[in-house]
């Protein structure tokens, strides 16, 4: 019915499988959005290194996140999910750095 609608999530799927790591910030991965839920589970199903660094203040989202992928991904392991309980603007700036200072390192 919107196929542009449609291409952007096509587009969107092809670009979260390819990553190397999902950062979501403030998206509480609600139950009714099961389109969004399903196209990262496929992603994480397929590229077994992507990890999802989840950054909401709810301290039970990444519980119930391990939960649904361990259901739905044989062999899932649950430390591919890393929580950050915080404001965004702090946690943003934290993994930043830290995935500067990892790529210069590597560079090196």
């Amino acid at each position: 019915m919107f196929p542009k609608l449609i291409d952007l999530w096509n587009s969107a799927k092809e670009e979260i499988e390819k990553a190397d790591y999902l950062i979501v910030i403030g998206y509480s991965f609600a139950e009714a959005d099961t389109y969004i839920t399903k196209i990262v589970a496929r992603s994480m199903s397929v590229n077994k290194n992507q990890r999802m660094i989840v950054v909401n203040t709810d301290p039970n989202l990444v519980a119930i996140l391990k939960d649904r992928f361990e259901a739905q991904i044989n062999g899932f392991d649950s430390k591919r999910i890393i929580r950050l309980c915080e404001s965004s603007d702090t946690a943003m700036v934290k993994l930043l750095r830290n995935m500067s200072a990892s790529k210069e390192s590597t560079e090196k």
